[in-house]
């Protein structure tokens, strides 16, 4: 996704430990020495709201913006007691 000032981003999927799959976007080049951003949506929001920041630092420093559970593009967390806690 770019417009005229963003910069792009690859789609990318992490596993966490106790097994479930969460969504985030990878902003900026991973050769960067800076230490990278990273960038936590709240209850009711998602990635995509950290667009416009992460578009402005992508020269300077890489930036990872995820998703919470139940966000657009990350599944719900199932209870936890039937997490697999790995």
């Amino acid at each position: 996704m770019t417009g005229p000032n963003d910069a792009s981003f690859r789609e990318r999927h992490l596993t966490a430990q106790d097994g479930l799959r969460l969504y985030y976007r990878d902003y900026g080049d991973e050769g960067l020495e800076a230490t990278p951003v990273l960038c936590l949506s709240g209850l009711t929001r998602n990635a995509k709201d950290f667009h416009g920041l992460a578009s402005r630092l992508s020269a300077e420093r890489r930036r990872a913006v995820r998703d919470r559970p139940a966000a657009p593009a990350s599944p719900a967390a199932p209870p936890a007691g039937r997490r697999n806690a790995g």
